[in-house]
């Protein structure tokens, strides 16, 4: 079997676990403070649309990814143009990814290591998984989501001592502006990162359904990243979810029952580690596919260690503290990933219906 095809729960599995890796240490639209739940179910229905064109495009493509999809419908020039848009935006991604995980580790773990040794580590281990595409990433995704979804359930239901619903209320109280910013940055990170499975893998099994792998994915890991906030929210409240950098991390942090159950962050940070591993595989693995396809080699694996080299190299250009990054990440990077995520999907879509449907769908 052609390693770059999933079957149906694979793929279900891999992209949920994509879609909240990195959601388990930061709370999601926390921007809009006690509105986030407004904010990401807002996100998750604008995003809907996004999973049903990349479905589209595999229904009309099947056994293709965004890359083919290019050069067949734009030609060779314009097709590797389009694709090196898409290289840009994954490694600025995954440069995005990298850092938050370099970040965090010197914050709550190690302050006294450069992040450069965290970051060398992350991409070595990233340059190993990637060699064998996804034979090895769906499998672990298979085992490990289960993992995800128990802790993320545990920590909810050990935080219950520490909740306060009025946390929540009053609704609407700081308007509708912060519930758009914040919308959008649920949308930007990470729920229309869902375009990155069109450039993963080149299709799924026969019997599998686009349709229902795209939309299932994102309602549960839109699910489980908010019933995620909403409990973060309960706990830490409105203020300082909004001001700490690592809002999930701290709110788990405040687990403390009986002086017996503690220390439960310890967890949480194993396990945005695990994901941050997976999302920084799977976009290194797009990087190093798409310039494979721009170059045509037929064999690309032997540039995973040029894309590493690239990543780690750019981590000391990009951001040098934590405050420019996450500044970045909040005001510009929303508005900067819409072109990519938003308009770039639909124009691509629009113009394969209208222009390209007769050449290539019989």
């Amino acid at each position: 079997m052609n390693k770059d095809i999933l079957s149906e729960k694979q793929s279900t599995f891999i992209i949920i676990l994509f879609l909240i890796a990195t959601s388990t240490n930061i709370i999601t639209g926390a921007g809009a403070k006690n509105d986030l739940w407004i904010s990401i179910i807002l996100g998750f229905l604008i995003t809907l649309p996004l999973a049903m064109i990349c479905a589209r495009l595999c229904d009309l493509f099947p056994g293709k990814d965004l890359y083919d999809i290019f050069i067949m419908c734009y030609g060779k020039f314009f097709g590797k143009l389009m694709i090196f848009i898409y290289i840009i935006y994954c490694i600025h991604t995954e440069l995005y990814i990298v850092l938050d995980y370099a970040f965090f580790v010197n914050i709550v773990a190690l302050p006294e290591t450069p992040k450069i040794v965290m970051i060398i580590i992350l991409m070595l281990l990233c340059n190993w998984v990637t060699r064998y595409e996804n034979e090895i990433l769906a499998n672990w995704a298979k085992f490990f989501l289960v993992i995800f979804i128990l802790s993320i359930f545990l920590g909810i239901f050990l935080m219950i001592p520490n909740m306060n619903v009025d946390n929540l209320f009053p609704v609407l109280y700081n308007g509708i502006n912060p519930i758009i910013k914040s919308m959008f940055g649920v949308i930007s990170f990470p729920f229309a990162q869902i375009i990155v499975f069109t450039m993963y893998c080149s299709g799924f099994e026969k019997n599998a359904s686009p349709w229902k792998i795209y939309i299932i994915s994102l309602a549960v890991a839109s699910f489980l990243i908010w019933i995620n906030s909403v409990a973060g929210l309960f706990v830490s409240g409105p203020d300082v979810i909004s001001s700490a950098y690592f809002s999930s991390y701290d709110a788990f942090a405040r687990i403390n029952i009986g002086n017996f159950i503690q220390r439960f962050e310890s967890l949480s940070a194993i396990i945005y580690t695990l994901g941050v591993f997976l999302k920084a595989s799977i976009y290194l693995l797009c990087i190093t596919k798409g310039i494979g396809k721009i170059f045509n080699f037929e064999d690309y694996s032997f540039i995973n260690t040029l894309s590493c080299l690239i990543i780690i190299n750019m981590t000391n250009i990009l951001h040098k503290n934590v405050q420019d990054n996450f500044y970045w990440l909040f005001n510009i990077w929303p508005y900067y990933s819409f072109l990519f995520q938003g308009i770039l999907p639909i124009f691509i879509w629009i113009s394969i219906e209208i222009i390209y449907k007769k050449d290539y769908v019989s």
